[in-house]
């Protein structure tokens, strides 16, 4: 008898068992709403923007994102940073205002500090691509006046 013949049972509980830790750690795909947005290609990256009014359904998830941010994981937060980006819910807020809600700022490129002279910011919402943030542009007042997603692929 063949080994594979003498051993099949186990062979299959072992690779249901795979089957099982590969579909938690992967799970579900989260909703991706970058079909919504506007793309344009800038440089080597995509920018992903919200040119049209957020709908009353998009403020509520985007509201709801911004205080899920801090305790969220990766793959999260990429779900989360497009929903924010959506919602448009950042704009108008001090930088500090956003601080108190994401946390300080990580995102690849963009300035760390927080004060009145940070005129650009953001947050890594990586998942899936090779750099993925969730960027914040402020005016002179210290408001945020443009949302967007910096993606290189």
């Amino acid at each position: 008898m063949s080994f594979i013949k003498k051993h099949l049972e186990i062979l299959l509980i072992l690779a249901g068992i795979a089957f099982a830790i590969f579909a938690f750690a992967f799970g579900a795909p989260l909703p991706d709403y970058r079909d919504r947005l506007t793309k344009t290609h800038e440089g080597i990256n995509w920018i992903y923007r919200q040119n049209r009014a957020p709908t009353d359904e998009e403020r509520k998830a985007g509201s709801a994102a911004i205080r899920r941010w801090r305790s969220a994981g990766g793959r999260e937060k990429s779900s989360l940073a497009n929903e924010i980006v959506l919602s448009k819910v950042l704009i108008g807020l001090t930088q500090q205002e956003i601080v108190e809600y994401m946390g300080t700022p990580d995102a690849f490129g963009a300035i760390h500090d927080v004060g009145p002279h940070i005129r650009r910011t953001g947050y890594n919402a990586i998942y899936g691509e090779s750099q993925c943030d969730l960027i914040i542009e402020l005016n002179d007042d210290g408001k945020a006046s443009e949302v967007y997603l910096d993606v290189n692929y």
